[in-house]
């Protein structure tokens, strides 16, 4: 985020099934700016979704299917960093940035999920502690308001289950 920008974020709302954070800028100056948004969504500490060699772990990609996140590139040599594929191993350009773990029983889906306003959407994972990134850049018009928001699902079901939910919620295809 540049200097320009007032950046309003902490907006929590709470549903049955997930947790949604809304970021809110104001460009305070008369030329375009940007902001770009980024979570860190750790699943370390729950036995159900810990999924070290990330197995269990998928980003969604251009075509509307999970992919598994051990099957994209990493960069680097250490699989503890936080890092990901080059998004255009999921399609390029995406209009979303959305990673899930299935649970060791196959019965529930946690999953960090960004869309809508925006672009540079991406995924990240580090391996040792399952954290879920999903990141983006909003851009601002000249004395104008943005809003980006990030939805945590918490959900009994399958990845079809979320891929339903996440269309419905963020409007995608």
């Amino acid at each position: 985020m540049n200097a320009t920008l007032a950046l309003a974020a902490g907006l929590f709302a709470a549903g049955d099934d997930y947790v949604e954070q809304v970021f809110a800028a104001t460009n305070l100056t008369d030329k375009p700016a940007t902001f770009r948004t980024s979570s860190c969504f750790n699943l370390q500490g729950h036995p159900m979704f810990y999924d070290l060699e990330q197995r269990r772990t998928y980003a969604l990609a251009a075509d509307g299917k999970f992919v598994p996140m051990r099957t994209l590139t990493r960069g680097g040599d250490c699989i503890r960093w936080i890092t990901g594929a080059p998004m255009s191993e999921l399609g390029g350009n995406l209009r979303w940035a959305v990673l899930a773990v299935v649970s060791h029983d196959g019965r529930w889906v946690i999953a960090s999920a960004r869309g809508g306003q925006g672009e540079h959407f991406a995924v990240c994972t580090n391996t040792l502690f399952t954290c879920l990134h999903t990141d983006g850049t909003v851009g601002v018009a000249a004395g104008g308001k943005a809003t980006t928001r990030q939805r945590l699902y918490f959900l009994k079901g399958t990845l079809d289950d979320l891929l339903k939910r996440f269309r419905a919620d963020f409007g995608t295809p």
